[in-house]
């Protein structure tokens, strides 16, 4: 929840009061949430790769748990990079374990869980085929939870779909976009 107050602080002090969102991962989590809650007015929102629930027993919590900064490293060294030059007093391991907490926070504080039906703009959710932490079972779920949604599933893409298969994420975001436009 505090990455949400963090946003709408942020979309209050720039005076934008209506906008369409796009969010990865964690940021369609918090999208999810600006959209549910309805205090400002979000015209379409996009999501890629955003769970919008972790139940109790989801396998991907074992593995959001057991991240250490070590993969992290691994897995997105230039986000590692970029954190350590722009931060004056960089502690990569505790930033980790902060993320984690937020990542495996089942509670409605962790993720937006059922307010998701509030959601009343357009929606597009998208999820790479091989994404193993947002599961199709999961998305096909959420998509029911929400009226207006679209759905599309990015065959031989993962988690990062938009970074695989760029030029088909770059394309069904501007027909969407382009669609708000038209109504």
């Amino acid at each position: 929840m505090q990455y949400q107050r963090d946003v709408e602080a942020v979309l209050n002090h720039l005076e934008l009061h209506s906008f369409s969102m796009f969010g990865f991962s964690d940021g369609g989590i918090v999208s999810y949430r600006l959209a549910a809650a309805g205090n400002l007015k979000v015209e379409r929102l996009i999501t890629l790769g955003s769970q919008w629930r972790l139940k109790i027993n989801d396998p991907s919590i074992e593995f959001l748990g057991g991240v250490t900064s070590d993969d992290w490293k691994k897995m997105f060294p230039e986000s590692a990079a970029y954190y350590n030059d722009v931060n004056p007093q960089p502690d990569f391991e505790l930033l980790v374990e902060k993320v984690k907490n937020v990542w495996i926070d089942t509670s409605i504080a962790g993720y937006p869980n059922e307010t998701v039906s509030d959601i009343r703009c357009p929606v597009l959710v998208m999820r790479g085929d091989d994404d193993f932490l947002f599961s199709l079972n999961e998305a096909v779920e959420l998509v029911e939870q929400i009226e207006n949604t679209k759905f599309m599933n990015i065959a031989y893409a993962e988690h990062e779909a938009h970074k695989e298969s760029s030029d088909i994420c770059c394309s069904i975001i501007n027909q969407t976009l382009s669609c708000a436009n038209k109504t």
